[in-house]
């Protein structure tokens, strides 16, 4: 790395962190930009004379680190893990948490790179080597108290000894567990697993309706509706752990996978990849202190369950310029409502098109004018097993009388917490044992499920 420059949105420099005295600085930086073609608002790095600048937005401000490597990627990871670390220390960056915090990112810059290369990134091990107050105060504080002690020639002697026996900040950080701080300590122990899924599936529609010019849009049961054919679908899911537990613990999470291959999973370092292998839905691990992803993966579609059905007909009525869509909300012993459920109905951009209701059993249709499109929202939690249909038709305002009209696609989201989409379960949280904890202390263990889907339908 060649050096790290903070900016607000306005690029007024707010701070810059310079590895050598050939860095680029905030003034060279600026124009090199400047001279650079026009890019996009949403570009993440360019190269420029040999270099590459990582553009890194948040919150108002601009981080942009300068790097000399060939692969710009690792070094985008760690400003991301920077910008994380950073929030815990000063809260939410702004311009004026940056300037009076300046001391505090050198400190943190000076412990994450060695030499301008990414050296430690484990925020507890981190937390280990500074204190969440800044060191810059401790060394002042400590620098004071040196100098009154000195005057006195009775005590000069113990606190000079003092101070030379305090452990260094480098010695501390040479613990056995890098992920994990030492001598942790919770008043309410307690570990909680969340396990979220996530599909993405874009279907096509095959309009299987029957063109009757005589079907009436309140009534409308005869009508076939067209099939979805999947193009493009994925299930991602992680497990994340949520630990407060003092001492060292060692946790075996056991899951039930039912009959699901965990395609390219990816663990975190804390986990036991040996018991993984040869013992199927064992997960062994000692957690980090906090929030953290402990496996990320990638699951087979074939075998995950519907919560919600949709049912799609187009070029219906008498013009041929009505749709009809269906939503069921499937029944289910483990899900009771389904949350967040949202429809959205993009139209075709050539020109300027609206939607006339014809028929809304549920929930209510709103247009987004910033984004040129029409949602059918409903309320905040929907019961499982009912059907809500919706009808309606396409108005071209400048040209009345064309027909052959169909919305460009439609857009499925939802969420429910009670169950995953591969089916795939936790069967117990087992505290193999707890280093430095008496056991007496019974922590609490908690498991939830998410399950968040977007259905892309064309």
């Amino acid at each position: 790395m060649d050096s790290i420059v903070i900016t607000d949105e306005f690029s007024k420099l707010l701070y810059q962190y310079l590895w050598s005295p050939t860095s680029i600085s905030f003034g060279s930086l600026m124009a090199r930009l400047k001279l650079m073609p026009s890019q996009s608002e949403n570009w993440l790095y360019i190269q420029c004379d040999g270099k590459y600048i990582i553009k890194y937005p948040r919150n108002g401000i601009i981080v942009w680190l300068v790097c000399l490597e060939h692969d710009p990627f690792v070094y985008a990871l760690f400003v991301d893990t920077f910008v994380k670390v950073l929030e815990e220390y000063i809260g939410k960056p702004t311009a004026a948490t940056i300037k009076s915090h300046s001391d505090t990112i050198s400190l943190l810059l000076l412990d994450m790179a060695d030499g301008g290369f990414p050296f430690i990134i484990d925020d507890n091990q981190i937390k280990d080597l500074m204190p969440n107050k800044s060191i810059m105060d401790k060394i002042l504080s400590s620098t004071k108290q040196l100098t009154k002690t000195a005057n006195n020639s009775l005590n000069r002697n113990v606190a000079f000894n003092t101070f030379a026996n305090q452990p260094s900040m480098w010695s501390r950080s040479n613990y056995s567990i890098p992920w994990r701080r030492s001598k942790v300590y919770h008043t309410n122990n307690e570990i909680l697993i969340d396990i979220v899924e996530e599909l993405s599936m874009i279907t096509l529609a095959h309009n299987g309706t029957k063109d009757d010019s005589n079907s009436s849009a309140f009534y409308s049961s005869a009508v076939r509706h067209s099939k979805r054919m999947p193009l493009v679908s994925k299930i991602t899911g992680k497990i994340l752990v949520n630990s407060h537990l003092s001492g060292i613990p060692h946790i075996n999470l056991r899951l039930n996978l039912k009959h699901n291959q965990l395609s390219c999973p990816s663990f975190h370092r804390a986990v036991d990849i040996p018991r993984w292998n040869s013992s199927s839905g064992l997960i062994s691990f000692v957690p980090p202190d906090g929030v953290s992803t402990l496996v990320s993966y990638v699951t087979d579609l074939d075998r995950h369950q519907d919560f919600v059905d949709v049912q799609y007909g187009f070029f219906q009525g008498k013009r041929s310029n009505e749709f009809e869509i269906r939503l069921t909300t499937l029944s289910s012993s483990r899900v009771n409502t389904i949350e967040n459920l949202k429809l959205e109905i993009h139209l075709p951009r050539e020109r300027e098109y609206s939607v006339k209701v014809l028929r809304c059993t549920h929930g209510d249709l709103q247009l987004s004018r910033k984004n040129r499109y029409y949602e059918w929202i409903f309320a905040k939690e929907v019961p499982t097993g009912i059907t809500a249909t919706f009808r309606g038709s396409l108005v071209d305002g400048s040209d009345p009388v064309v027909d052959k009209l169909r919305p460009s696609y439609l857009q499925l989201s939802y969420e429910n917490k009670h169950s995953l989409l591969t089916g795939l379960e936790v069967r117990s949280i087992e505290i193999e044992k707890i280093e430095g904890l008496s056991n007496q202390v019974k922590p609490y263990k908690g498991a939830k499920y998410i399950s968040r889907v977007t259905h892309l339908i064309r």
